[in-house]
């Protein structure tokens, strides 16, 4: 007996193993590290003031943290784009007519303005927080007050965007593991 095909359920492929460990592991670095800083790391360098600042630069010099978050990311939207592909059977558009599939839809949209969120607002504070940290490390004199004005400025703006891109990917995480019971 031939079952007929179900364009609804998973299609068999070689790489939906690979896609799927990909997706799940650098979606849950990126997510996890979005979370651990937007709730824990920029409340604490803002409570701690310079030092916290100097802090920050430190994870992002030493242990290449901003980096890292990108290579995540990108890894977690081209997984993705590539579980998707399998899943719809190459972006049928009824699959994403049903339920499972416009949520799945709309969970990668909203990755993608997550990841664009983090790469145009947050990448570009912590770029200007370096080089602030770089020059109150110099020796700024009588500019520091206001280089530090400037750190403290940015650190409220980094806290608040990594805020807005940790509740998108809330959503994103709740679109996709409610997607099977839709």
């Amino acid at each position: 007996i031939v079952e007929p095909i179900n364009h609804f359920t998973m299609q068999s492929s070689d790489l939906m193993p690979y896609y799927r460990l990909v997706h799940l592991v650098a979606a849950t670095f990126w997510v996890g590290a979005n979370f651990f800083m937007a709730c824990f790391l920029y409340p604490a360098a803002k409570a701690a003031g310079e030092r916290g600042s100097g802090f920050l630069g430190i994870i992002a010099r030493i242990n290449g943290l901003p980096f890292w978050m990108n290579v995540s990311a990108v890894l977690t939207v081209l997984s993705g784009v590539g579980l998707l592909s399998v899943l719809s059977s190459g972006f049928e558009g009824r699959f994403f007519a049903a339920p499972y599939g416009a949520s799945l839809l709309v969970a990668t949209a909203l990755t993608l303005v997550a990841y664009f969120h983090g790469f145009l607002v947050l990448r570009p504070c912590g770029m200007k927080m370096g080089a602030l940290g770089g020059q109150l490390a110099a020796g700024a004199g009588d500019a520091a007050e206001g280089l530090r004005k400037q750190m403290r400025e940015t650190l409220d703006r980094m806290s608040s965007a990594s805020r807005q891109e940790a509740f998108i990917l809330l959503i994103v995480l709740i679109l996709m593991v409610m997607a099977k019971f839709l």
